[in-house]
């Protein structure tokens, strides 16, 4: 979850200032484009021993007059480019982003089966979903109309889900705190408030500890993770949250 994803970051010296980078305009964006389909592993600093799997992917929804492209690494670094030239460029410190990013590179290898080789580039016409996969053997490519991806009809249509996942996190940072957060499901609150639980109930276990300095170092420490935790559960129930079809990027 996204609390555990910052503390883990956090605790491995990764600062995010919330601060990013935009494309200098379509032109700009036309280029990105291009260089993350001749992308390969070595650049991305992928070791050998990640084999022959997936390594980037291209997500885009055909819009005028160009298209609203998502592009996702291995490495976690992932940018997006909107239709009028404008997008964000991201960075290995957004934690987030680069955490959704390597799940939705995942969630392609499950798809390359009824993916085909390619190499030309097309871009996706309006009304339409193209995706590329980034592969040591070449590119893959397969595409499917906006209605059967979001109506469960096409096979991509899980591909098309996690991407849009990945939207939202690029959404947190373009729109700030001004935009009303994603509508919260069930398991997503229950999953917060057991992980409260949990920091309460080490917490409290921390108090039979019969070495005083050990006791409150580690009660101490175990109060704060569980006030930072308490926060996001308060947070799901007391923010202005968008209509589930606001979720979706074209």
């Amino acid at each position: 979850m996204r609390l555990w994803d910052a503390m883990m970051a956090s605790a491995s010296g990764v600062e995010d200032d919330g601060s990013y980078d935009s494309p200098n305009g379509p032109e700009d964006c036309d280029w990105r484009r291009a260089e993350a389909l001749r992308v390969t592993p070595e650049v991305l600093g992928l070791p050998e021993e990640y084999g022959d799997r997936p390594y980037g992917i291209i997500v885009e929804a055909g819009s005028f007059p160009r298209p609203t492209t998502i592009v996702a690494f291995a490495n976690g670094r992932g940018d997006l480019h909107l239709h009028d030239g404008d997008g964000m460029i991201g960075r290995l410190s957004h934690v987030h982003v680069v955490v959704q990013a390597r799940r939705l590179v995942e969630t392609a290898a499950e798809y390359v089966e009824v993916m085909e080789p390619t190499d030309s580039y097309p871009q996706a016409a309006p009304g339409m979903m193209r995706f590329y996969v980034l592969t040591r053997n070449g590119v893959l490519t397969a595409e499917a109309s906006t209605s059967e991806l979001r109506s469960g009809r096409s096979p991509l249509s899980p591909l098309l889900a996690a991407a849009d996942v990945l939207m939202s996190e690029f959404l947190q940072y373009r729109l700030g705190r001004d935009i009303p957060l994603l509508p919260t499901t069930p398991a997503e609150f229950a999953k917060a408030v057991a992980l409260v639980v949990l920091f309460a109930a080490l917490t409290f276990g921390a108090w039979q500890i019969p070495i005083g300095w050990l006791r409150w170092t580690i009660v101490t420490i175990g109060a704060f993770l569980t006030i930072a935790a308490l926060i996001v559960p308060v947070s799901m129930v007391a923010a202005p949250r968008m209509k589930p079809e606001k979720r979706r990027w074209f």
